[in-house]
């Protein structure tokens, strides 16, 4: 593993640091071991010769020459080893070994290597000192001093190794437990490399690595926050209803998302590259091209309607809004991301929209042109039909008072024909009613619905009518008042007719700028699946009447928990007065 090989590498570089530094001690001991024995020898060279210069001069003094040599022998027998040298006496003018020193008794039978005695052992000469009858030859030995110094290198050698191996250890030791927290960010390296952008690293207690750590727990944020925000950026791509392209500075595409593919109808591999030329009518070429210099200029396309060309040829009524790309680091233009969104439903709404709208002023201008026929037909009835029908009955009343006693069948007859007429004018009187209700020019809605129950009550003494107008309504147009008394008729109509109920609700409020009428009944109801048969229950007028004033008309069946069900219709206007 990687931080093992640091930890051999640094470890090997404190232990060629150790050698160097033992190899650097080595040779400065050498040095000082090779100039101290260097200095001892000459240093035992001088005493000895000394000594021995001093004890042959004495013997000068001595009469006969082989006195002289015998008291140096005698001297030298006494004295025995001198320091580290080797003496051996000869008689004079010939080889005759007269006394050669002991061999030293210090650490006997031991010697230093050769190649360290070669290493360290300084250079010696022989030392010659000469008298009447005898010849000394002094050898320095520094066999004894370099055996002294192997020992001191020797046990200063285990303990540099035990120190050396002890070092060794403890830095090995110490360097692993400062980079063991490196495993801990090599397996965060690890885990994140393999995907896991939640890792982090914790537990690091060494302060620079901890800081390291922060820096790596920081980074690791920072991308798992920047790949939830390119995950939701390319969600939302995706599952946007808007076709979008990424386009490079040539208007070539770059990257789009599904959508695109199914507003204009080309394979992935066809959109890769494309030319968004390609996409804009001939006519717009122009328009398009100088939206694509305002992009690289950095100049957004302001959202507006315009026309574009699938691969089939059909062209699209699309919403089109574009902005340009900037790298963040030099805030150069790359490219622009261009939306647009499918306005051809948008389009036909608005159509029927505005049909709907002509539909519900035509159904006005019908609604008011039929009130105005309506109410001619009335004045017709009341002013014309019920003249004569007046008058037929005045004649017939006065027939049936001359023909009393004279001819009692004309009197019938004419009483009879009184009976008819006065049943005509009843009937006159009610479609005058229905057709245009006076109260309602005269006195409001509110009075015409009053009246209008009244009479319910008396022609439908089975049904409980009900009837509440709250405060507030002030004066409804005129147009309003009818269409709403018109629902009012129709429903009473249809309950009497097709719901079996019992009970009739009216309800006449304003609330929220808006005046509403409810009609509810206990009757069976009408099946949820047969609310729209208007041909059945004259749903369908009441529904055009009162959407063609802008207001809407809803119908729920009702269902208290109790046995009956029932129907309520609920017609809703706007609430304007005269003024408006």
């Amino acid at each position: 593993m990687r931080h093992n090989s640091l930890r051999f590498r640094i470890n090997a570089l404190v232990t060629a640091l150790i050698l160097v530094f033992f190899a650097l001690t080595a040779l400065l001991m050498v040095q000082d071991i090779r100039r101290q024995i260097r200095e001892e020898m000459e240093a035992t060279s001088r005493v000895t010769m000394q000594l021995l210069s001093t004890v042959v001069y004495s013997t000068q003094f001595v009469p006969t020459v082989m006195s002289r040599s015998d008291m140096v022998r005698s001297f030298l027998d006494n004295v025995g080893r001198i320091r580290a040298h080797d003496v051996v006496m000869y008689g004079e003018g010939d080889d005759t070994e007269l006394y050669h020193s002991p061999p030293s008794r210090y650490k006997p039978g031991r010697k230093a290597p050769d190649w360290f005695a070669e290493l360290v052992g300084p250079e010696t000469r022989v030392l010659r000192l000469s008298a009447p009858g005898l010849r000394l030859v002094v050898t320095p030995d520094p066999s004894r001093a370099i055996l002294d110094a192997w020992d001191d290198v020797t046990r200063l050698a285990w303990l540099s190794l035990g120190f050396f191996v002890l070092a060794n250890l403890l830095v090995y030791w110490i360097i692993g437990r400062a980079l063991r927290p490196v495993s801990k960010l090599l397996t965060g390296l690890e885990r994140m490399a393999g995907g896991d952008l939640a890792a982090r690293v914790e537990g690091i207690d060494t302060a620079e690595l901890r800081a390291l750590s922060d820096g790596f727990n920081r980074m690791a944020e920072a991308l798992e926050r920047s790949l939830r925000e390119n995950e939701t950026l390319a969600l939302a791509m995706r599952q946007t209803s808007d076709a979008i392209l990424l386009m490079d500075l040539q208007g070539c595409v770059r990257l789009w998302n599904p959508a695109a593919e199914r507003l204009f109808g080309h394979l992935p591999e066809a959109l890769a590259g494309l030319d968004t030329r390609l996409l804009v009518p001939d006519h717009l070429l122009e328009t398009f091209e100088a939206d694509l210099r305002g992009l690289a200029s950095g100049q957004p396309v302001e959202p507006r309607d315009t026309l574009r060309r699938t691969r089939m040829g059909r062209t699209l009524d699309v919403s089109y809004r574009a902005s340009p790309l900037v790298e963040p680091g030099e805030g150069a233009v790359i490219g622009s991301i261009v939306a647009y969104h499918d306005i051809t439903e948008t389009r036909r709404a608005e159509a029927v929209s505005r049909e709907l709208d002509a539909s519900r002023q035509m159904a006005q201008v019908v609604q008011s042109r039929l009130e105005e026929e309506r109410r001619a037909l009335a004045m017709e009835l009341h002013d014309e039909l019920g003249q004569y029908v007046t008058a037929v009955k005045t004649i017939a009343q006065a027939t049936a008072n001359r023909t009393i006693a004279s001819d009692p069948q004309t009197h019938a007859s004419s009483l009879a024909i009184v009976s008819a007429a006065g049943q005509i004018y009843d009937a006159v009187h009610q479609i005058i009613r229905r057709l245009r209700p006076v109260a309602l020019e005269r006195f409001g809605l509110a009075e015409t619905l009053r009246d209008s129950v009244a009479e319910w009550r008396q022609q439908y003494p089975h049904l409980d009518f009900q009837l509440d107008i709250a405060e507030g309504l002030g004066t409804l147009p005129s147009e309003q008042q009818i269409a709403l008394f018109r629902v009012a008729q129709e429903c009473v109509t249809n309950v009497v007719k097709h719901a079996g109920a019992t009970r009739v609700d009216l309800r006449l409020a304003a609330a929220h700028g808006e005046v509403s009428l409810s009609v509810r009944d206990d009757g069976r109801g009408i099946p949820r699946e047969r609310m729209l048969d208007s041909g059945r229950f004259g749903l369908l007028g009441m529904r055009d009447r009162v959407q063609a004033l802008g207001g809407r008309l809803e119908i729920d069946t009702v269902d208290d928990g109790s046995a009956a069900t029932g129907t309520e219709v609920r017609a809703h206007l706007p609430q304007r007065t005269l003024e408006d």
